[in-house]
């Protein structure tokens, strides 16, 4: 996103569509009917699936800050879930690919690693935590319960806007 917002020219040259003319694919060759209803499907039947995942944690948040490490991860999945199965079936109904809609699909990338950035960082604070909650109950409950396990939730994402913001983007592929 850096490099949309401030170093405009250096976006030019990387993510340049000088010399592609979309339309020299026609918008019937760039359309995906049968695999953008199949994402959309998933997409409700992935999405069905989770709620009750979620619905589970979130009666036994109270017990363990395991199950608040897990509903934060759950919550980043279901938005991760959206790109896959919802953007990628909208892209590939209407046959939007990168150079016809720049800002859209770089933007959508951004937000991909964001998202991949503070689910891995979550994931090594669950893997931390519960490493450290069999090994070393006592420490565990200094550096992870109360509202401390909010702490390293709001690191998971500096993590991630930190890769939202200064990193390399790829863009969702329609």
């Amino acid at each position: 996103m850096e490099l949309l917002l401030f170093k405009h020219e250096e976006f030019n040259k990387i993510y340049n569509c000088t010399g592609i003319n979309v339309d020299d694919v026609p918008i019937e060759k760039r359309r995906y009917p049968i695999a953008a209803i199949v994402c959309i499907l998933l997409g409700f039947i992935y999405y069905t699936l989770y709620f009750p995942c979620l619905y589970s944690f979130w009666k036994n948040r109270s017990k363990n800050p395991c199950y608040i490490l897990l509903i934060y991860l759950s919550l980043i999945n279901i938005f991760t879930l959206w790109g896959p199965t919802f953007a990628q079936g909208i892209f590939s109904l209407n046959g939007i690919v990168y150079c016809s809609s720049p800002i859209l699909t770089y933007f959508v990338g951004c937000l991909y690693l964001f998202l991949w950035a503070a689910e891995c960082a979550a994931d090594l604070v669950l893997g931390i935590n519960r490493c450290i909650e069999m090994a070393f109950p006592n420490i565990a409950e200094i550096l992870f319960y109360g509202k401390r396990i909010y702490i390293w939730i709001f690191v998971c994402n500096l993590y991630g806007f930190y890769g939202y913001i200064f990193d390399i983007h790829t863009y969702l592929m329609g």
